[in-house]
């Protein structure tokens, strides 16, 4: 069973050498928890301010973000396949996009349900980092923090 999430498009392209952040991570949370994009927290803009923003964002509602990282050597399909061994629950899914850039798009059952892109830029491979993974990142709440 799929929560009810919304489907809506991110504001920003990411383009650094001209100031543009992509706003897709914080476009795939307001679309699984059900929000407007603009009322989630841009998170990347080169300022850590802004990490911390969304993290406050999420705590405040008592929800938080828990990432599993998935091999990166493995194929797109058998990686999006990963997060059902762990969950039933839609995830966003971190690799890299067509446009060459590291890019969130929202996973439910082996499939991208949702790409937050302007452009569908999709997932071609895991992520354009030192150590390249894929990354599945579920929101959750906690009943209550431990002391």
């Amino acid at each position: 069973m799929i929560p009810n999430i919304t489907f809506e498009k991110q504001q920003f392209r990411h383009s650094p050498d001209e100031g543009i952040y992509g706003d897709c991570w914080r476009t795939a949370v307001a679309c699984l928890l059900g929000l407007s994009r603009d009322e989630v927290p841009h998170v990347h803009a080169g300022d850590h301010r802004l990490s911390e923003n969304i993290a406050t964002f999420l705590n405040e509602r008592g929800l938080h973000v828990i990432k599993v990282g998935i091999p990166g050597h493995l194929s797109v399909e058998k990686a999006l396949n990963m997060p059902t061994y762990w969950s039933d629950q839609p995830c966003m899914f971190v690799g890299e996009s067509r446009t060459g850039v590291n890019h969130v798009v929202i996973v439910h059952g082996g499939q991208i349900i949702h790409d937050p892109s302007l452009t569908d830029a999709g997932i071609i491979g895991p992520t354009i980092d030192d150590d390249p993974l894929y990354i599945a990142e579920w929101i959750v709440q906690f009943p209550a923090r431990l002391p």
